[in-house]
């Protein structure tokens, strides 16, 4: 699951740096990849059950919005010890 993580956090980056006013649909695409996924992983979590990019979505903060419940949601990659 972290590597979903990663890709939330990705398109959080590209929300935030984005120069278009509105939001491209390729960007809607994956984001909304990202939560059906999510859904599937953690199907009893209701947070990400309530996140929802259904069209029309127009605005980065929308896409940033949901990415952030992903990322909140799913559990950061556990690093082993070393000893």
């Amino acid at each position: 699951m972290s590597a979903l993580r990663e890709q939330a956090l990705g398109i959080i980056n590209v929300c935030k740096t984005a120069q278009q006013r509105f939001v491209d649909q390729q960007t809607i695409a994956i984001a909304q990849a990202i939560v059906a996924e999510a859904k599937v992983a953690l199907p009893d979590d209701k947070v990400i059950a309530a996140a929802d990019l259904e069209p029309p979505v127009t605005f980065w903060t929308s896409v940033q919005a949901a990415m952030e419940i992903v990322a909140n949601s799913l559990p950061p990659e556990e690093v082993a010890a070393v000893d």
